[in-house]
């Protein structure tokens, strides 16, 4: 009995294996999620946790109360909420080959597809930070997979588990309406459109916009602040560059590697006779991929739908294998991806010591990854502000606050700065300028990050005080001037409205 369990057969399957990757992805986050430190986003994360609503300018509640509740019981070490991260990563890879399975795969198309997940870099920085990005990728493939069933198996009942993950990945991230807009799309152009007139749809849309009623709610009632804040972001949203600089960046950021993978995909989806059910799903990734590109939208914004590339591009090409009858060609695909991968990984995850990683991006494309660069310095920045207001007398410092040009800077503040006997920060950027300037009149105050220029109308007086110099950060988080500002011409909360930020 013991044999058979432990048999080549059971721990070899490609289900066991799909497992074996899931859980080398969590052990590398894991292992390595301790080097450099807290991102500026997972600060922000944290601040909104300690401001929980129904809404943010620049994301929706979900991220915020899920950062609360996991503080709440395992604390805001970076191992702690960097936890979640690794879990939902995994959870991508074996995800990626159930998807694999469901479109008939073996274990060498399980093999590719979840590979390719876990060497590409654009998942492998993703995914060890505690952002939306990484439960945007967990609700996308999630619904993918429960959009194969329904197709393959013609189980309407499915739309109401598709509504749930739908409304939740509202409440995470607003880019899933590309999701549903592609599907949409895809049943229109298909003879799925049958689904339309079908009731178990239409009570899954209605449980998705039950769920998501909370942040709809709030924006109406703040009127709009996330759509205001697109249009101002536009800068943050794209690469910029031509068309070919954009492809190129995507190559690269998903693997040169896994090129031939996911194009295959796109073949599968659309053309291949295999594929012929889910013609839809086809064309759900090619407007995708059309839509972001047309944008130039940074990298990370389609990572969503690449698990389902992979998967449908392995289960070809192993068909393809295997009809040729050239086995010889696995290995040596196993071996390509993991050296590969291995080559890469540097850049994308601190597998190596702080000052080897630095080196070898240094080498490999000369500096640091902004993920890398938005990790470091942020403790640095806020002994610089501590020492500027533990000059003060008593009496300024009971009055003075401390503003910042950007919500990392002030999140930063809000985090670090209990041991320096420093009081929350204020800031006009996103949500922190919904927050607002709290009880401070702007008698005197101290500011991080903005040049003397940015606020010499309001005051009468301005004093640099020292400078923020980080080494390997992003070039606006060092060389910044922390100023002592005084007499002011208005009350702060006059001011208020006058120096939004979004962005």
């Amino acid at each position: 009995m013991v044999k058979t369990y432990f048999s080549k057969e059971r721990l070899l399957n490609p289900f066991a294996i799909t497992l074996y990757l899931s859980l080398f992805k969590f052990l590398l986050h894991i292992f390595t999620n301790g080097q450099f430190g807290y991102h500026r986003d997972e600060l922000y994360y944290i601040a909104c946790s300690e401001h929980l609503d129904f809404g943010y300018v620049d994301h929706p509640p979900l991220v915020a109360f899920l950062a609360r509740f996991w503080i709440v019981i395992f604390g805001d070490s970076l191992f702690s909420i960097r936890f979640l991260p690794a879990l939902a990563g995994a959870a991508v890879v074996f995800l990626t080959g159930l998807i694999v399975r469901q479109f008939g795969g073996k274990a060498f198309a399980v093999i590719m597809s979840c590979l390719s997940v876990i060497i590409a870099p654009v998942f492998l920085s993703t995914d060890r930070l505690f952002t939306t990005n990484v439960f945007d990728q967990l609700f996308w493939v999630m619904n993918i997979l429960l959009i194969i069933k329904i197709l393959k198996y013609d189980k309407p009942k499915y739309w109401m588990g598709f509504g749930i993950i739908i409304g939740l990945g509202l409440l995470n991230k607003h880019s899933v309406l590309f999701l549903i807009a592609g599907i949409a799309v895809g049943m229109l152009l298909t003879p799925q459109r049958k689904y339309f007139r079908n009731k178990y749809l239409w009570i899954g849309a209605g449980m998705a916009l039950f769920i998501f009623a909370p942040n709809l709610i709030w924006q109406i009632k703040y009127g709009w602040p996330t759509i205001e804040f697109l249009r101002e972001a536009e800068i943050n949203r794209v690469m910029g560059g031509s068309l070919p600089d954009f492809i190129k960046q995507v190559v690269l950021s998903y693997h040169p590697l896994t090129l031939p993978l996911w194009v295959a995909g796109i073949y599968f989806l659309l053309f291949s006779k295999e594929g012929k059910n889910y013609r839809l799903l086809g064309i759900l990734s090619v407007i995708i991929l059309a839509v972001f590109a047309a944008q130039k939208s940074k990298d990370y914004y389609l990572a969503p739908a690449f698990p389902l590339l992979w998967a449908s591009g392995a289960v070809l090409l192993e068909n393809l294998i295997r009809n040729i009858k050239l086995k010889f060609l696995k290995p040596a695909i196993v071996g390509i991806l993991v050296l590969g991968g291995a080559a890469l990984a540097p850049l994308s995850i601190p597998i190596l010591s702080f000052d080897k990683t630095v080196e070898y991006c240094e080498y490999a494309q000369g500096g640091l990854h902004p993920v890398y660069a938005d990790m470091l310095g942020w403790e640095n920045m806020v002994k610089t502000v501590a020492r500027v207001y533990a000059s003060l007398p008593d009496d300024e410092r009971r009055v003075c606050a401390i503003m910042t040009q950007n919500y990392g800077q002030a999140a930063a503040i809000d985090f670090f700065g209990p041991k320096f006997d420093l009081p929350k920060a204020i800031s006009p950027h996103n949500s922190y300028w919904q927050w607002g300037p709290k009880d401070y009149s702007g008698e005197i105050m101290i500011t991080a990050g903005i040049s003397p220029e940015g606020l010499s109308q309001g005051f009468e007086f301005y004093r640099v005080a020292d400078m923020v110099v980080n080494d390997y950060v992003m070039w606006y988080e060092t060389n910044q001037p922390v100023i002592i500002w005084k007499k002011p011409r208005m009350p702060l909360a006059a001011m208020w409205p006058y120096l939004k930020l979004y962005y």
